[in-house]
Parts: structure tokens; C-alpha cells; sequence
């Protein structure tokens, strides 16, 4: 087993710095690069030859190569959004055998969706993707993992009951009715899942992995070099930023080595991404506006 030599990317303010584009320049120097926090909440936008390439939940890497696409168990991933991102994407072949998906990473689910569309979300300038009640629901321990769809596909019919379960957790009394129609919608929340799973790897075959597994036998036994492309910026930051005008997790250098579960002795430098002038979502406290 070897140390891996690794770099991370994050940005200096609210987001929208230009990590995306940067790690898109680098990207060919590593082996692996690996998107640690967030979800469809965080997308990147780069432009290349004329082309714009967009990512919402995988890593800034659209060219030819042997560089690797990992999703690790910090992030947060939308299984649907995912197939749909894969889809609209010019090189899907590029993905075959290159894409890696930690099967313990926790799911964004409709219910979380749905309880990100009230006033407060609206207040705080929140992307409405269900990021914040997933993350929420993560540490409430009642979250639903790739292998729990996994699982489903096996033959498991008691993953309908944990979805039942987080749901009314997440919306109380909104779903709390043990009604053939709630039935109905805990079941479809799956089979919509299950579908977007079975498409992806109809797509590009299959992506997920054990992640400890990937990281021992795959990353450290061959010393490889890591990008870790951090989403969000250091203003976003759920511990050290202004409540409740953050994202739902932390953005810091130390969350993205957690989120990777890597050791902070493996990190070889920090590249902090600014831009010549800010911006931000919402209504949050903005001392440098100008309007």
C-alpha cells in the first residue's frame, strides 16, 4: 500500500470562481478525479473547441484519456438527474469503464425535492434540487444508498419500506397516511431509481464500486495521483458561513479530504480558485453588491 499524491480544488468565495473550467485544464495530469461534496446543486460549465460541456454530479473531465471519474461517498447523488447527464453528454463512450460511483453514497430522492420547494428555501437561495433535506436526512441516519437500489434490483421488497420511512420523516403529515396512494408514490420513488440505475448501465456498463475496496486495491496499492474538484466556495460553508445563507455541508479544505476519506498527509497542495469579481444566489448578506 502507497501514499497517493493528492491535489484539491476549492473555491475562495460563493461559488462560480471557475473551478470547473480549471480542473478541466489540469484533469489529464492525474489518474482519478473525484467530486466529494454536493449534488446537482453544484454544477460546473467549461467550454472547449467551440463545445460547452456542462456537469452537474461528475467530476470536469470530457476529453479522451485514461483519467478516471469517481463519485465519492461525500457527495450526493440524484440517480435520475445522473442518467440525464450522461445522456446529454458528446462522449459517452468515454465513460464506459471509467466512471466510478461509491454504492454507499446517499441518494437524493423526490421527497427531498419536495420539501426544498417552500418560502425558505426560496429566502436563502436554495437551487431547490433536495440536496439540503438529503444531506439532512444523511445525518439523521435515515437516508437511502446506491446499494439500497442495488439491493431492489435483487429482489429486496423492504426498500420500499425505507423509503416510506424517510419520507415521512422528511415531510411529516404530508405522507404520514398509510393510503393505498402513498403506497403508490413509495413505489414509484423507486421504480423511477431502479429504471435510471438500469439505463446507466445500459449506457456505459456498470459504475459502481466499493468505494474502501476501490480506494485500497485500486488508488493507494498503485500510488496514483488524485484531483479532488471541490463544489461550492469557502463563503458557502455550512460550519463558518453566514446561517442560514450557506449550503447544506461544509466546503473547507478539510471536508474535502473527509468526503474522500483520505488521509490530510496524502495532500500534496491546495489550489484556492478566485475570480476578479463575485456573485451569489439569493438574498443573502452581499457586502460588495453593486446595483
Amino acid at each position: 500500500m502507497h501514499p497517493l499524491e493528492v491535489d484539491i480544488v476549492i473555491g475562495a468565495l460563493w461559488g462560480d470562481e471557475g473551478k470547473g473550467k480549471y480542473v478541466a485544464q489540469v484533469c489529464k495530469r492525474y489518474d482519478a478525479v473525484l467530486r466529494v461534496n454536493a449534488s446537482t446543486n453544484a454544477g460546473h460549465c467549461v467550454e472547449e473547441d467551440g463545445a460547452q460541456y456542462v456537469t452537474r454530479q461528475l467530476p470536469s473531465y470530457f476529453f479522451p484519456g485514461e483519467t478516471e471519474l469517481v463519485v465519492a461517498p461525500g457527495a450526493l447523488l440524484n440517480l435520475v438527474k445522473l442518467k440525464e447527464e450522461i445522456e446529454e453528454r458528446p462522449d459517452i463512450e468515454q465513460l464506459r469503464g471509467k466512471l466510478k460511483v461509491a454504492n454507499s453514497i446517499s441518494l437524493v430522492l423526490d421527497p427531498y425535492v419536495l420539501k426544498c420547494q417552500g418560502k425558505q428555501s426560496q429566502m436563502i437561495g436554495s437551487t431547490h434540487q433536495g440536496t439540503g433535506p438529503s444531506a439532512a436526512a444523511r445525518t439523521a441516519r435515515h437516508s437511502l444508498r446506491l446499494y439500497d437500489i442495488e439491493a431492489a434490483l435483487r429482489g429486496d421488497a423492504s426498500v420500499v419500506d425505507k423509503i416510506a420511512h424517510t419520507t415521512r420523516e422528511t415531510i411529516p403529515h404530508r405522507f404520514d397516511e398509510d393510503s393505498a396512494e402513498n403506497r403508490s408514490y413509495f413505489k414509484r420513488v423507486l421504480d423511477e431509481n431502479v429504471q435510471a440505475y438500469r439505463s446507466i448501465v445500459a449506457l456505459i456498463g456498470p459504475f459502481t464500486v466499493d468505494y474502501s475496496h476501490y480506494l485500497g486495491s485500486s488508488l493507494r496499492a498503485h500510488a496514483k495521483r488524485v484531483l479532488i474538484e471541490g463544489c461550492n466556495g469557502l463563503l458557502l460553508d455550512n460550519l463558518h458561513g453566514a446561517l442560514p445563507y450557506t449550503t447544506s455541508a461544509s466546503t473547507n479544505l478539510g471536508a474535502m479530504v473527509c468526503g474522500a476519506n483520505l488521509s490530510p498527509q496524502e495532500v500534496q497542495s491546495s489550489i484556492v480558485v478566485t475570480s476578479a469579481y463575485a456573485t451569489c444566489l439569493g438574498k443573502r448578506p452581499f457586502p460588495t453588491e453593486m446595483s
